[in-house]
């Protein structure tokens, strides 16, 4: 049985800023869209090197920087990230500040062979609805009316 928490989603500020901006940015022309997702990733690779002690001692090892990084091509210097990584570094992958993201643990299906757990965070779902909210609004969907959902993720397994 899956447990839907709306309090796990339910930041109205946040909310209505990721409304606004895409319900804005959907008729974007493609370098204003583009600007807005280098924009908004590099606002995460700050984070990560800053924040996150595994990216920060990958960033120092290989001499960058995230100023370094000014294009999505210049993305390919840094290394894939395995799920070998992610498991045996999983504590170094959490952000310094991670409990105060109020994480909680979400596991992968599996169907590469084994599960992988993950953390999602506040933010995390609530990007996930407004982006729902917002696929299905193109097909005349308002929020509040009954719908059915099939997908793999699962909200809430293990709480």
């Amino acid at each position: 049985m899956i447990k839907f928490r709306i309090r796990d989603f339910f930041y109205p500020r946040r909310i209505f800023q990721w409304r606004q901006l895409l319900w804005k940015s959907q008729y974007y022309c493609g370098d204003e869209l583009q600007s807005l997702q280098w924009r908004l990733l590099s606002r995460l690779i700050g984070h990560c090197f800053e924040k996150v002690p595994y990216y920060g001692e990958l960033f120092h090892k290989m001499g960058l920087r995230p100023s370094d990084l000014r294009s999505v091509e210049d993305l390919s210097a840094i290394p894939m990230l395995s799920k070998a990584v992610v498991r045996e570094r999983h504590n170094e992958l959490k952000a310094e500040e991670f409990r105060s993201f109020r994480p909680r643990a979400v596991q992968t299906s599996g169907t590469t062979g084994s599960p992988l757990t993950v953390y999602w965070d506040r933010n995390s779902n609530v990007l996930e609805l407004v982006c729902q909210w917002r696929h299905f609004s193109w097909v005349g969907y308002r929020i509040g009316e009954p719908f059915l959902d099939i997908r793999s993720r699962v909200l809430d397994a293990h709480s």
